[in-house]
């Protein structure tokens, strides 16, 4: 998916702004399945389209809403992008997150608009923008890749040239979540190290692929809730990967002490090889807890920087098996269906 760990990363739409309406036709037989797009044959449509979404989106606001960060953009000193960290994992319950235009494919040569204008139009600094051009046109895009008003530009007559589009979408996907996770990695990284330890990155990255994961959001934890990471495959199956540290290890040994749990709970505490999900106010174990062997989760330990126990499970919380999060998100898979239907 990506070589570095994002605070959060989920499908997005590539939008296609064209003129001609045989090739915004054509679009569903040579871009990818596992891409979603929105075509335009109008650039104020276009524009619209992608400078409302922003507006819109819990996490990433231009308003001016309490958040954890602000940053503004030196290529347009009016937008302040703000990433309210703390929104990050009510993200993955949001049925229109797959909405959010990441990449903007447009031509150049069209009436009204060309498309540098549009491009100048679009608010979000992070969106990123593919220009097509003619033969003729080409010098146009090397000025406008100098200059940054686009990210990449690429001629129409270009042999393969969609499948060259496919891969630029999905890079440039993926550079958009990296980029607003800049944002916030920095503060991010005092509490949680492991965010740019080269080995999490492995373990992480390795997770992600061999769990056929499509998206994932961050969050930070508290005191003695562990920094975690809620993921979904395509599918809408779900699981939370928790990140413990030796730390919080010994907080969690002193509460189960003094709740009285069992021996052989703190002596698996101890040996740093399983974490039990009980999430009550006291947050650890309690008595109203009989069955707890049903809640342990094996922990993986990476040693890097520093030592990080991961823990993956799948099941749900102790007190949500009535409502658990399978049931309340909708899949890439749903959205693509009846997206492309």
């Amino acid at each position: 998916m990506s070589n570095q760990v994002n605070v959060c990363y989920y499908p997005t739409t590539a939008v296609f702004l064209d003129d001609h309406r045989t090739f915004l036709n054509s679009l569903p037989l040579v871009i990818g399945e596992d891409i979603a797009m929105v075509p335009f044959i109008k650039p104020e449509h276009a524009i619209d389209y992608i400078n409302e979404k922003i507006g819109s989106n819990p996490i990433c606001r231009q308003d001016c809403v309490t958040s954890d960060m602000e940053c503004n953009d030196g290529n347009d000193a009016d937008f302040i992008l703000k990433l309210n960290v703390t929104g990050i994992p009510k993200k993955v319950t949001d049925k229109n997150r797959f909405m959010e235009p990441s990449v903007l494919v447009v031509d150049y040569d069209m009436p009204g608009q060309n498309g540098l204008e549009v491009c100048r139009a679009i608010k979000n600094p992070y969106v990123k923008k593919i220009l097509l051009t003619g033969v003729a046109n080409e010098s146009i895009g090397l000025e406008a890749l100098n200059d940054n008003t686009i990210d990449y530009y690429i001629k129409k007559n270009t042999p393969n040239v969609f499948s060259k589009i496919n891969d630029l979408i999905r890079k440039y996907q993926l550079q958009y979540f990296h980029e607003l996770s800049s944002v916030v990695r920095g503060t991010l990284k005092t509490a949680c190290h492991f965010m740019d330890d080269e080995k999490f990155k492995v373990y992480f990255l390795n997770l992600i692929q061999d769990n056929k994961i499509v998206e994932y959001y961050f969050n930070k934890g508290s005191d003695v809730d562990p920094c975690s990471f809620t993921l979904a495959t395509g599918a809408g199956r779900t699981y939370r990967l928790r990140i413990h540290s030796d730390e919080l290890f010994e907080e969690h040994i002193e509460i189960a002490s003094d709740a009285d749990a069992p021996d052989e709970l703190v002596s698996m505490l101890h040996q740093r090889t399983h974490f039990l999900d009980i999430s009550s106010f006291d947050f650890y174990y309690n008595d109203t807890v009989k069955n707890w062997q049903k809640y342990l989760c094996e922990v993986m330990k990476i040693e890097g920087q520093e030592n990080y126990y991961c823990a993956l499970d799948s099941k749900p919380s102790i007190f949500n098996e009535e409502n658990s999060l399978e049931q309340k998100i909708f899949s890439y898979r749903e959205y693509l269906l009846k997206h492309n239907a």
